[in-house]
């Protein structure tokens, strides 16, 4: 399994937090991965959310 962190801020979390999770590991999820990068873009244009950080991995463990 390869992983990779990309942090986009060195903000420490203080209120709640939103995970949209994406995943294209199986190709009858790929128009839901399309419609949650979509998802996500509007929340962070049209309200007050800050990208913290992208996770990228062959799989995807459990939280």
């Amino acid at each position: 399994m390869w992983e990779k962190w990309v942090f986009h801020s060195d903000k420490k979390l203080t209120d709640s937090t939103m995970i949209i999770s994406l995943s294209t590991g199986a190709p009858q999820y790929f128009m839901l991965y399309s419609q949650g990068r979509e998802l996500a873009k509007y929340f962070l244009e049209h309200f007050e959310n800050e990208k913290l950080a992208s996770y990228y991995a062959s799989t995807m463990e459990e939280f």
